[in-house]
């Protein structure tokens, strides 16, 4: 962050004595990536040179990274049944209660049997677990018999025109389909 400070500081100052004495001078330091690298709400811009990205070649300049995240693929599987609950899991289910949102509740309600639903529905289930149901739901809460992985299959198969099985044909009639399913 000093580091920063000071390079701006010698620009400004280069550049304020170019404009009195009408010189044109071009001022570039490298920054050091090491040391800009820190977590904070200030970094949400690094410099980059120019690059090729995909086809083009994109300019040198400030970049946004708060978009840069890692992306992983989302797995849903089905919790593991349990003939006896032992005290640890009680206290681990006690103590690990989450607090959502009006619209997360309505993703839960809908994974419970209250609604179809839809991809984004899907992608939060797997992002935060089926075992994750919220309390007030879990009495009510009759939880599909097929997964998230289950549900995109599903749809890509009619993309195939092969003839849909009779699990394709229940999660279809009780889902929303993705978007753009065939052109992936």
């Amino acid at each position: 962050m000093i580091l920063k400070r000071l390079i701006l500081t010698a620009s400004i100052t280069a550049i304020l004595a170019a404009c009195a004495s009408n010189d044109v001078v071009v001022v570039e330091e490298p920054i050091d990536v090491a040391k800009t690298n820190t977590t904070s709400k200030d970094e949400t811009v690094t410099w980059n040179n120019k690059s090729r990205r995909g086809a083009a070649y994109s300019e040198r300049g400030y970049r946004h990274v708060l978009a840069d995240r890692n992306v992983g693929t989302l797995q849903d599987t089905p919790p593991e049944p349990s003939i006896s609950a032992n005290p640890a899991e009680v206290i681990q289910r006690a103590t690990s209660i989450k607090s959502y949102s009006v619209y997360e509740m309505g993703r839960w309600e809908r994974f419970c049997g209250h609604g179809a639903m839809d991809s984004k529905d899907w992608d939060f289930v797997a992002r935060e677990g089926r075992d994750n149901i919220p309390e007030t739901l879990r009495a009510d809460c009759s939880t599909p018999a097929y997964t998230r992985q289950d549900y995109i299959a599903a749809w890509k198969s009619k993309c195939d025109g092969t003839e849909p099985s009779t699990q394709d044909l229940v999660i279809r009639n009780t889902t929303i389909a993705p978007p753009k399913i065939c052109n992936e």
